[in-house]
């Protein structure tokens, strides 16, 4: 059976990292590691996974020694997945924003049809956004943006609802991928479309949080809107 590592980047996630854990956990769905890469929250997010550790043997935990960002998590997770010879890397979020339910259809996805990556895309049909109005329009914009620079017709550009397959990502380290930040999707976007993989799209409806605050600020969407000028002119050659 193919092993998939769901990472799960968090960074004062308290109020929903256990029961996200055991939601997805109780799916029992065969071949399912679950690890958490937490930014060192002060908030005591690493302490509640680690009461889950000696419980379930398909969960792990790395705590960084300081705040590193998104896609420092994203490359720790791939780093680990080779590790322990997953076949398929999936990135969600810790906040409920992205559902288990949908969880398991990505996973399906890629492992059944052979595909490279799949992501859950808002911008296809039965996808959708339940955030308020000044989010939709920036999501919408970000991407209208990215498929115009990459040239794509992939529709939802800046999902972090993905699986990857781990084997098509072995040229990514820490060396390679720039991105600290959640501009890595679109760092690893690049590097996918570059490779002609066979990436996929199914929908799903993206949650507002119930619990905590999110991390997105103004700064991070500034760098969001250069990283797809840098990574270009990075691999112009």
């Amino acid at each position: 059976m193919e092993k998939a590592l769901i990472l799960l980047p968090t960074f004062n996630e308290r109020e929903n990292i256990k029961e996200l854990i055991l939601e997805i956990l109780s799916l029992n769905y065969p071949g399912l590691e679950v690890l958490v890469v937490d930014d060192n929250s002060p908030d005591g997010t690493a302490l509640i996974v680690e009461k889950l550790l000696s419980k379930f043997k398909n969960v792990h935990l790395i705590v960084k020694a300081e705040r590193e960002g998104r896609g420092a998590a994203s490359l720790t997770g791939l780093e680990y997945a080779r590790k322990i010879g997953a076949d398929f890397l999936v990135e969600m979020d810790a906040d409920f924003s992205h559902s288990p339910e949908v969880l398991l259809k990505i996973v399906d996805t890629i492992r059944n049809e052979n595909l490279d990556a799949v992501f859950g895309s808002r911008f296809v049909k039965g996808g959708g956004d339940e955030r308020g109005l000044v989010r939709k329009i920036i999501t919408y914009f970000s991407n209208c943006y990215l498929r115009l620079v990459f040239w794509t017709d992939i529709k939802d550009c800046t999902s972090g609802f993905r699986a990857y397959r781990v084997s098509k990502l072995n040229g990514l380290g820490f060396q390679t991928v720039k991105a600290r930040d959640p501009s890595i999707l679109a760092e690893y976007l690049y590097y996918l479309l570059k490779n002609n993989a066979r990436i996929k799209e199914i929908p799903f409806v993206f949650r507002d949080r119930q619990k905590g605050k999110s991390k997105l600020g103004v700064k991070q969407l500034m760098k969001g809107l250069w990283a797809p000028i840098r990574i270009k002119f990075q691999n112009r050659k």
